[in-house]
């Protein structure tokens, strides 16, 4: 199936799960992460320093698409009371070193010898907290009393736990990706970004004053990324059309008829591809809704196709980094630009025609 080929109402309904499905998957996942997060707390570093959790990814903005079993989590540390956001690094403006001079000896296994917040030292809590509690439970929990589910991890950049029913309807594992963050005030970030979220704000009509500092040390050992999921969900939010069209692209992106150098195209730049289209639009509601998503799946797939030929997709909340970096071929994103630009022709007679 190609998605530009069909009618995209009847495609949309196949991309769902099952409602018994995702309630069982919400279960499964509610209730191991509850009983994982228990035996985590039983390390008092951990306990002290933990605040919250907050899931992020498709599945939790509602860009699933059906058939994968994943998920986002980040586990939100407390933060100290005084910290400073300083030394923007030039080629990755997203990471950013952050001192705090909390004097809370709650935080010293965080903060190294120069008062930063190290992002290797951060990881290491995570880790070890989620080492200790896995072996503890023998690798093995249960859903209610009668679900056996197997507990496997494996760390590569993040921490991966894979959660597997052994019993039931339902056997597909569900992965989960974890890192630690810290959620910060928008107001204090510097300047120049502060300013920049502000301008979105208004753009978007929304308001949002949290952001994520996250620990990646594979990518920095000495910064945090700052990243703003709560911000993009409130974007998203109340424009049908949006979340479906990117589902559709994902969808399109994964199906076999496709050329290879669409399975290349990381579901991020998709997304931002989306977030651009938002911010570029009009503040109709109706220019969003479900009614007009054959025009807005239209734009976006318009949109992305452009962002290929010229190599360049900004990230909308740091203009000055390009996410089809990601896409590590660069023939590749050339090959899928002009495919999309030859096959929006065909969509584009479909639709107005």
């Amino acid at each position: 199936m190609v998605v530009y080929k069909e009618k995209l109402n009847e495609i949309v309904t196949q991309l769902s799960e099952p409602r018994q499905e995702q309630q069982f998957y919400n279960r499964l996942r509610e209730s191991c992460l509850k009983n994982i997060l228990q035996v985590m707390k039983e390390d008092e570093v951990f306990e002290d320093l933990f605040n919250k959790v907050h899931y992020g990814g498709s599945q939790f903005e509602k860009l699933i698409v059906a058939g994968r079993k994943e998920c986002d989590l980040n586990f939100i540390f407390k933060t100290p009371n005084f910290i400073r956001i300083r030394n923007v690094d030039k080629k990755m403006k997203n990471f950013m070193k952050f001192e705090s001079y909390d004097g809370d000896e709650i935080f010293d296994s965080i903060i190294d010898d120069d008062c930063v917040m190290n992002p290797i030292l951060i990881n290491r809590v995570l880790q070890k907290a989620l080492n200790v509690a896995l072996h503890r439970m023998k690798y093995r929990t249960y859903v209610g009393s009668n679900l056996p589910v197997a507990l496997s991890k494996s760390i590569h950049n993040v921490y991966n736990l894979t959660l597997t029913p052994l019993t039931g309807t339902y056997r597909q594992p569900l992965n989960i990706d974890i890192v630690a963050a810290f959620e910060i005030q928008v107001d204090q970030l510097p300047f120049p970004l502060r300013n920049r979220i502000r301008k979105i704000e208004r753009r978007t009509n929304v308001c949002e004053n949290r952001c994520l500092a996250v620990a990646l040390p594979f990518l920095d050992d000495s910064k945090l990324q700052v990243d703003f999921p709560q911000l993009a969900r409130r974007i998203m939010a109340n424009k049908p059309s949006l979340k479906q069209s990117i589902r559709l692209l994902k969808h399109e992106r994964d199906d076999p008829a496709t050329p290879p150098c669409y399975s290349m195209l990381p579901s991020f730049s998709i997304r931002m591809a989306g977030l651009q289209e938002v911010y570029k639009s009009t503040e109709d509601p109706e220019f969003w809704s479900l009614g007009q998503l054959c025009y807005r799946f239209y734009d976006i797939r318009c949109s992305l196709s452009e962002y290929l030929l010229d190599d360049d997709l900004p990230d909308i909340f740091f203009p000055s980094i390009n996410v089809l970096d990601r896409m590590k071929d660069s023939q590749a994103r050339v090959k899928l630009g002009r495919y999309l630009d030859n096959t929006n022709r065909y969509l584009q007679k479909k639709i107005y025609c």
